[in-house]
């Protein structure tokens, strides 16, 4: 089965931190670009429209195409995942201990999405 990895490295510790943008922010933006392509191919996979995955999904044509576009402003990691779980995904969380030199990160990994049987 081919794997999608989206592997999430960390900001850089040495860059300057904002207001706006710390490095938890960085990492959640970065999740969530991760989750949302994989609900994007998922909705590909399937043929489905805005409309049609909005129907499905319990959300607005809006904000299919927010998502659909990147748009993730005041769309939770949580939604997200709840989302996923709408169309058909198992979603589980692991937690690894970083060893020696490895450098931790965050990993959003998947099969290849599917049309439904």
């Amino acid at each position: 089965m081919d794997r999608v990895n989206d592997r999430l490295r960390p900001a850089d510790p040495q860059a300057p931190r904002t207001a706006q943008h710390d490095e938890g922010d960085l990492r959640s933006c970065e999740l969530k670009h991760a989750i949302v392509r994989r609900i994007n191919a998922l909705i590909e996979a399937r043929g489905l429209t805005q409309r049609q995955a909005a129907a499905e999904l319990g959300l607005s044509q809006p904000k299919v195409s927010d998502l659909r576009n990147g748009k993730l402003h005041g769309t939770s990691v949580e939604k997200m995942l709840a989302i996923m779980l709408r169309l058909g995904q198992h979603v589980e969380i692991h937690f690894l201990t970083a060893h020696g030199d490895e450098m931790p990160r965050l990993a959003v990994r998947g099969g290849r999405p599917q049309p439904p049987h």
